[in-house]
């Protein structure tokens, strides 16, 4: 990928350290290049290494609606959010996930009113990581919503903290 691919999705200072990256890269292949060990034949140049290829990108979608879902567990402050249905949209690359993700309120528990907020859709941007089986992501940009969960066939399982309200819980949800 070209440096000018990268600048339409980086930030400027990102793009210049990877076009030092590049540089430094390109002088160290120059160096070896030009060097030659004594087990080579005098007159032969060895062969730079191939550049790896990206990562493909990977879209799925995951649903978790009743009984599956956000469920909260723990809620200190009484406050009215239960359980949610969730969809998420995600998108791997490497080891980088990101996408969007809906959530619907499905269940209020709470003393107070909480009738005005029953089914509440918020949309939310979806950025994290995935390693091996394991996946941490954050909805929105205030990481109020976290999510720490393991993916098994086509189950994903874990946790969730809601540190706006201060709720935490689980999640189940399935690959569609």
């Amino acid at each position: 990928m070209t440096i000018e691919a990268y600048s339409t999705r980086m930030q400027p200072s990102f793009v210049r350290v990877r076009a030092l990256l590049g540089s430094a890269a390109a002088v160290m292949m120059l160096i070896s290049a030009c060097s030659t060990s004594s087990s080579e034949p005098t007159g032969s140049s060895p062969t730079a290494p191939s550049p790896t290829a990206p990562t493909a990108a990977a879209s799925v979608r995951w649903v978790g609606n009743s009984p599956d879902g956000m469920i909260v567990e723990l809620d200190p402050s009484d406050q009215c959010p239960a359980e949610f249905d969730i969809e998420l949209n995600l998108t791997t690359s490497g080891t980088t996930v990101t996408g969007s993700a809906t959530t619907r309120l499905r269940r209020v528990e709470a003393k107070g009113p909480c009738g005005d907020v029953l089914g509440q859709v918020a949309n939310w941007g979806v950025t994290g990581r995935i390693e091996s089986d394991k996946i941490s992501f954050d909805l929105g940009t205030t990481l109020s919503h976290r999510f720490t969960g393991t993916i098994a066939g086509t189950r994903m399982t874990g946790t969730f903290e809601i540190t706006q309200n201060f709720q935490s819980g689980r999640f189940l949800l399935t690959r569609q």
